[in-house]
């Protein structure tokens, strides 16, 4: 990816290293990054929400629930 490039993949597309990004990733909110890092995957894979994570390098920017 370009250093200047802005990527939007879905939760459940994230590579490895990317997975492991995520799971560094603090909102700084209590009960949304214990959804981030304990539902939002498997919440996906079952269609019931979608997770989107707007990353730039090997940076999270965002998370969009």
């Amino acid at each position: 990816m370009n250093k200047d490039t802005l990527a939007i993949k879905g939760i459940s597309d994230l590579l490895p290293g990317e997975r492991a990004l995520m799971k560094q990733f603090s909102s700084g909110e209590v009960d949304i990054d214990d959804y981030l890092h304990k539902h939002a995957y498997g919440d996906q894979i079952c269609n019931l929400t979608r997770t989107f994570v707007v990353m730039k390098q090997d940076f999270i920017l965002a998370i969009l629930l």
